[in-house]
């Protein structure tokens, strides 16, 4: 069913990106086809797929500035404030968002109304998700089916060879992970993409059995005693000093054992290809005796 759900997604898209190349006014050395992201994990997944984008991408959100290969100097947009003027001004032939701005409404709504195509992207939670994301990126931007299916694949085939090492494993690692060090504590639970990592190298998330996004207590975290922490907040000079230096936590095994570490906070938060780079660091850290040799 999905094979001909993104054949039938292909023979459309074809036909309506053919149209806007065609009907999108040209001027000398400017591309015909331009296109706007908003979400970062929109602009890493189009990048990847079209790394030689160029002037072609004409506005992103500030948010996605910082990634390599956006232009500098376009316009960045507030995610949560869209500056649909500066969208209309532009005139670009598809806007790329993802759903993450819709949730109070529809912001992108004139823009679609004036002719421009607007297409959403679905904030994903698992890596399922993802790989679905990274092709609806590809046909969405335009870009053709090609550069997200072999990106997809990758992304895949990475997994599988971590799934392959992690079903060696005879002894599991119970693990902490803080997304947000609060007050209060953030970690998270079953129904995220972070969760599925953590299961797929083999390890127990203490939290597993809490709501997707939960906040804890110290007490909790020291009564479940995890042999490993992780975190991927930012704001500190040390992070992982800091979880170190709290009151009680020098008594936790993972801090005895030094098994505190730091996770790089934009591949492991947003939903995109660059998941599986987090994906191999918590699997090294988790288990370097598996993942390092």
């Amino acid at each position: 069913m999905k094979k001909l759900f993104y054949a039938c997604t292909i023979v459309l898209l074809i036909g309506v990106f053919a149209a806007c190349r065609t009907s999108t006014p040209s001027t000398e050395g400017a591309p015909q086809f331009t296109i706007v992201t908003i979400g970062p994990n929109v602009t890493e997944i189009l990048l990847a797929i079209a790394p030689d984008i160029g002037d072609a991408l004409i506005a992103t959100d500030t948010w996605s500035a910082d990634i390599p290969g956006v232009p500098q100097g376009i316009p960045l947009l507030d995610m949560w404030a869209i500056d649909v003027e500066t969208i209309l001004m532009l005139n670009p032939s598809v806007v790329v968002a993802t759903t993450q701005i819709a949730w109070g409404g529809d912001p992108l709504a004139l823009v679609a109304q004036t002719g421009i195509q607007v297409e959403y992207i679905p904030m994903a939670d698992s890596l399922e998700g993802i790989i679905d994301s990274i092709r609806h990126v590809s046909m969405a931007s335009g870009f053709g089916y090609y550069g997200g299916e072999n990106l997809a694949n990758a992304m895949q085939a990475e997994i599988e060879q971590v799934r392959a090492i992690a079903s060696t494993i005879t002894e599991r690692k119970t693990i902490y992970f803080e997304i947000d060090a609060g007050p209060p504590l953030f970690t998270f639970g079953e129904g995220s993409f972070l969760n599925e990592i953590v299961e797929l190298v083999g390890a127990i998330n203490i939290f597993a059995d809490y709501g997707t996004w939960v906040a804890v207590a110290d007490e909790q975290i020291l009564a479940r005693n995890p042999d490993v922490i992780l975190t991927n907040v930012e704001g500190f000079a040390d992070p992982v000093g800091e979880m170190k230096a709290r009151p009680g936590w020098l008594g936790l095994d993972a801090v005895i054992n030094g098994r505190v570490y730091l996770i790089d906070a934009n591949a492991s938060s947003r939903p995109s290809h660059n998941v599986i780079s987090a994906m191999w660091d918590i699997a090294r850290f988790v288990y370097p005796e598996y993942f390092l040799q």
